[in-house]
C-alpha cells in the first residue's frame, strides 16, 4: 500500500484497525473462473507459436534479432486471431511487447540479454525466452527454451541441460492441482547443488508455476516429451 493511501486510510480508521489480507487475496488468487481459465490456455497458444516461429528462424548464418522479429509477428498473429474468435473487446491490441530476451553461443550464459546482430553458427546452443513478452489479453505468461542448431557439441553444456531436464521430471511428479510448491523444491535443489555441476541456480515460483533457471537457459511449464532438441540436424 503507498504510504499517502496508508496515511489517508489511517485517518479515517485508525492505525489499530488495519490488517495485512495479503494471505487472503493470495488464496483468491488460485481459484480461476472458466473465463480466467481460457485466457491462460490462449496465452499459452500465443507463446507456442511465438517460440515454434523463433525456432522455425534459427539457423547457421543468421543475426539474433532475425528471430525476434519472427517471433513477434507469430505472436501478433496468433493473439490476434484469438482475440477475433473469442473477445468482444476491440480495443485490446493484439501486439507483443518487451524486447525479445535470447542468447547464442558464447553469450548463453547471459539469461537477460536481448536479441542482437550476432550470427549464430552451427553448433550454438541458443536460449528463447517469452515470459516478458507473453502478454496477451492482461494475462502475463513466462516460459523458456534452450536449442542446438545442428547438435550440441559441448559436453559441459549438454551435461548441464540433461540435469535441467532430470529436474524437471521432478517437478512435474510433484505436480497436482492443491499441491504446495515445497515438496519438490528440495529434489530439484539436489540436482543441482552438486559439486561435479558448474552452474548458476535459481528458482521461484507462484500460482503453482516453478520458474528454473541455469547458464545453459531454462525451463518452464514444459511437457516431458518437449525439453528441447536440435535444429536442423545433419
Amino acid at each position: 500500500m503507498p504510504p499517502p493511501v496508508r496515511g489517508y486510510l489511517e485517518t479515517l480508521v485508525g492505525a489499530k484497525k488495519l490488517g495485512d489480507v495479503t494471505a487472503i487475496t493470495s488464496d483468491m488468487r488460485m481459484i480461476k473462473t472458466p473465463q480466467e481459465q481460457q485466457m491462460a490456455r490462449h496465452a499459452g497458444q500465443v507463446a507456442m507459436a511465438m517460440m515454434q516461429a523463433g525456432r522455425e528462424t534459427i539457423a547457421d548464418g543468421v543475426a539474433e534479432f532475425e528471430v525476434a522479429l519472427a517471433t513477434s509477428e507469430a505472436g501478433t498473429r496468433k493473439a490476434a486471431a484469438l482475440l477475433t474468435a473469442h473477445y468482444t473487446d476491440s480495443c485490446m491490441s493484439p501486439n507483443t511487447q518487451f524486447l525479445q530476451i535470447m542468447a547464442s553461443g558464447q553469450e548463453i550464459a547471459k539469461p537477460h540479454h536481448r536479441a542482437s546482430t550476432r550470427i549464430m553458427r552451427y553448433g550454438e546452443p541458443v536460449f528463447l525466452c517469452f515470459c516478458g513478452m507473453t502478454n496477451f489479453h492482461r494475462f502475463k505468461l513466462g516460459f523458456d527454451r534452450t536449442f542446438w542448431i545442428g547438435e550440441a557439441r559441448d559436453e559441459d553444456q549438454i551435461h548441464v541441460y540433461e540435469t535441467a531436464v532430470a529436474s524437471q521430471k521432478q517437478r512435474l511428479r510433484f505436480c497436482a492441482p492443491g499441491s504446495p510448491q515445497r515438496p519438490y523444491m528440495r529434489p530439484m535443489l539436489t540436482l543441482f547443488n552438486r559439486p561435479d555441476l558448474n552452474t548458476r541456480f535459481a528458482a521461484g515460483g507462484r500460482l503453482d508455476s516453478v520458474f528454473l533457471k541455469s547458464r545453459s537457459g531454462g525451463l518452464v511449464g514444459s511437457e516431458e516429451s518437449d525439453l528441447g532438441f536440435p535444429l536442423h540436424p545433419e
